[in-house]
């Protein structure tokens, strides 16, 4: 459902504008999931919202890739879906070493810092793509 409102909102919005949002909506997630701990609420809560914005970002950042060259979107897939799934595996790795050294709270800090700083690129990008154009 998720991914389905992802990609009406791109075909809508352009991917950068919901990428943007994805983005928000994740470190939103980690600020939910940071109260989990002691709320099963929070917990169900951000686990949803995380997957809305893990969701929507996937989409629109395929969409992205798709743009480069239509005619190759087979090999494309394969190569984002393979560094999607390399990306999890590292940040499953940090955060096993991470919670065992700084429990819940340091691996939803972390979650939030890098959202920060994802905005951040994103929004530096989009300033510099802005600019070329």
């Amino acid at each position: 459902m998720a991914a389905s409102f992802g990609g009406r909102a791109t075909d809508r919005l352009g991917p950068r504008i919901v990428i943007a949002a994805s983005i928000g909506i994740v470190t939103l997630a980690c600020v939910l999931l940071a109260g989990a701990d002691t709320s099963l609420a929070l917990l169900v809560a951000g686990v949803i919202v995380l997957d809305i914005g893990v969701q929507a970002g996937l989409v629109s950042n395929q969409t992205r890739a798709f743009g480069v060259d239509p005619s190759a979107q087979g090999r494309i897939n394969s190569l984002y879906m393979t560094a999607t799934f390399f990306g999890g595996a590292v940040g499953a790795t940090i955060s096993g070493w991470l919670m065992a050294r700084s429990g819940w709270d340091g691996i939803t800090g972390l979650g939030i810092a890098l959202g920060i700083v994802a905005l951040a690129l994103h929004w530096q990008g989009a300033r510099r793509f802005d600019s070329a154009t």
